[in-house]
């Protein structure tokens, strides 16, 4: 967690900011007081789809499936954002509604804003799903392509109809960490091409979750079909933000992002490439403040060394 003050950094005694973004930056950086002060965060809160063989426990996953641990990921951001922290930036979130929704029964005046990031999340679920329904016999009746479609790839609609007649197995299923919701029951945004009953399945996102009575954002932002916020070449979810008080703004910008993951050479040049394409996105603006999962740790550092 930050604050504007030690983001925006110390001011000489001229008054002017001492932070610098590097030898890209050009813009100075504007005047920020102690009286601003904003707490922003960053979590990476695993994507459900991508959730399964994740956690080491003694029940297994069902002990960290969705409907135990996306309770508690909603409660965790609600109370970062009941504190001095008006601003949660959160990675491979595949809930990204519902969460929004558990979070304003107890604070109606967060809003949420989200871009999709990744594909894997949805493909490990579709996978996991179909892989289920088709060991179990029963439910496949031996029939390998029960619950695929002509390019023998998980069919995600024939897999809801099937769930719609048999809530039995609906249950089951959510009882083993495989999550089956419906579009309804995640509170989201429908384009008239999707029903509410359908089968709940999306992409991993980036999601800004923030309290709309400490800062605000110009709400007429170019959206998506669901509501998203349109994939840019950076796979960054960019948002201006302004905060007012005592009749003074504040303007600074948030830029969300999940780099490349993987304890080899070939996934550290890709961090690399991406790291600098998000400074100097970043150098574009007066005031960034960067929040993101940048893979990075001592145990990827000793491995690439290797």
């Amino acid at each position: 967690m930050s604050l504007l003050r030690k983001v925006f950094g110390k001011k000489d005694g001229k008054g002017k900011s001492t932070r610098k973004l590097g030898a890209s930056a050009k813009a100075p950086v504007a005047k920020v007081d102690d009286s601003a002060d904003i707490g922003v965060a960053t979590w990476n809160i695993l994507a459900d789809g991508l959730g399964l063989g994740e956690f080491m426990t003694n029940g297994g996953d069902e002990v960290c499936c969705w409907k135990n641990r996306g309770p508690k990921i909603a409660s965790g951001i609600h109370a970062l954002l009941s504190s001095d922290v008006a601003i949660v930036a959160t990675q491979e979130n595949d809930h990204p509604y519902w969460i929004l929704e558990e979070i304003k029964k107890k604070k109606p005046s967060v809003r949420m804003e989200f871009m999709v990031k990744n594909k894997n999340a949805i493909k490990f679920y579709a996978n996991r799903l179909c892989d289920y329904l088709t060991d179990e016999e029963k439910y496949s009746k031996g029939d390998k392509s029960a619950f695929k479609n002509g390019d023998d790839k998980p069919d995600l609609v024939k897999i809801g109809k099937f769930l719609e007649v048999n809530p039995q197995v609906r249950d089951e299923l959510t009882g083993k960490g495989i999550t089956c919701t419906t579009f309804a029951e995640e509170c989201f945004k429908l384009p008239s091409t999707k029903s509410g009953g359908d089968l709940y399945n999306y992409n991993d996102c980036l999601a800004i979750y923030y309290d709309s009575d400490v800062v605000q954002i110009d709400e007429n932002l170019e959206r998506g079909e669901f509501g998203e916020i349109p994939q840019n070449p950076e796979n960054l979810l960019c948002l201006d933000f302004i905060h007012t008080k005592d009749s003074s703004e504040y303007k600074f910008t948030v830029l969300a992002a999940h780099l490349k993951s993987g304890e080899d050479e070939k996934g550290e040049i890709k961090r690399v490439k991406e790291l600098r394409a998000l400074l100097e996105k970043a150098s574009t603006f007066d005031n960034p403040i960067i929040l993101m999962d940048s893979n990075t740790c001592v145990q990827y550092t000793e491995t690439i060394k290797r």
